[in-house]
C-alpha cells in the first residue's frame, strides 16, 4: 500500500523532468496512454 509521501514525491517533477519552458508542448499531446505511444512510436521511427 502507499503512503501518502510516496504519492506525493512521485507526482511532483525533479529539476531532470521538469519540462519548464516547455511545458505548453506538453498541453498539445494526447492523454491517453495508447495515443501517447503511438505519437513516441511515430518520432522515435522518424528519427532512425
Amino acid at each position: 500500500m502507499h503512503t501518502n509521501d510516496e504519492l506525493s514525491f512521485y507526482s511532483r517533477h525533479s529539476p531532470m523532468t521538469n519540462p519548464g519552458r516547455y511545458r505548453g508542448l506538453f498541453a498539445e499531446l494526447p492523454g491517453d496512454a495508447s495515443a501517447l505511444a503511438s505519437v513516441v512510436q511515430s518520432l522515435t521511427s522518424t528519427m532512425l
